[in-house]
């Protein structure tokens, strides 16, 4: 799956995502109309994110509303998983073995764990291309 950023400047969210904490300030490490494979999906208080690799190589969740799909073929390897927990978890997570497998995955990534980055880049570089 592939996904294009192609809102930003005069760009404003919806009014969910204001709620939830996004603003007209909130700054982006993504560049305009650059295509980005996805490699997880979840639901987060009720907004689609998207999980990609952000121009400084990192693993980073961003809202589907910043993007367009231009390639819609989910990888082969993905699985999905519902949670039901507290409101600032995911309820759903579509992705990568791990990232649906092990629970505490999601969060480490976000906190940039080194052991959560190295499953990510590794996974990145196994399944580089394939859908």
């Amino acid at each position: 799956m592939k996904i294009k950023y192609i809102f930003f400047d005069d760009y404003r969210f919806s009014e969910e995502h204001y709620a939830v904490g996004f603003s007209n300030e909130t700054k982006f490490d993504i560049t305009p109309n650059y295509e980005y494979e996805v490699y997880g999906m979840c639901i987060w208080r009720k907004i689609l994110m998207y999980l990609l690799c952000d121009d400084y190589n990192l693993p980073c969740f961003y809202p589907s509303e910043l993007f367009k799909v231009v390639q819609y073929e989910l990888p082969t390897y993905w699985k999905f998983t519902t949670y039901d927990n507290d409101e600032y978890s995911a309820k759903a997570i579509w992705g990568y073995p791990e990232l649906v497998d092990d629970d505490n995955h999601y969060i480490a990534l976000q906190e940039r764990d080194k052991a959560a980055l190295k499953i990510f880049l590794d996974m990145k570089s196994k399944f580089k291309g394939q859908n």
